[in-house]
């Protein structure tokens, strides 16, 4: 199963759906066009939720694969 979402802020995020098994991973990405870049980290990941660290102000997507 693939989910994906959007994020602006350093906060826990829950999945729309639960994943039954696992999630696998979690990918996060910054929406800047510009060639600027920014840490980003995906942690406490969980069949229902993780948790996103970003040091920017900008706004993020996130992939989150799983079972």
């Amino acid at each position: 199963m693939e989910q994906w979402g959007i994020n602006s802020g350093n906060t826990t995020i829950t999945f729309p759906l639960g994943f039954a098994t696992t999630c696998f991973g979690v990918l996060g990405t910054n929406q800047s066009n510009q060639e600027i870049r920014y840490n980003i980290a995906c942690y406490s990941i969980s069949k229902t939720s993780f948790y996103m660290y970003r040091d920017s102000g900008n706004t993020n997507f996130w992939f989150a694969i799983g079972r």
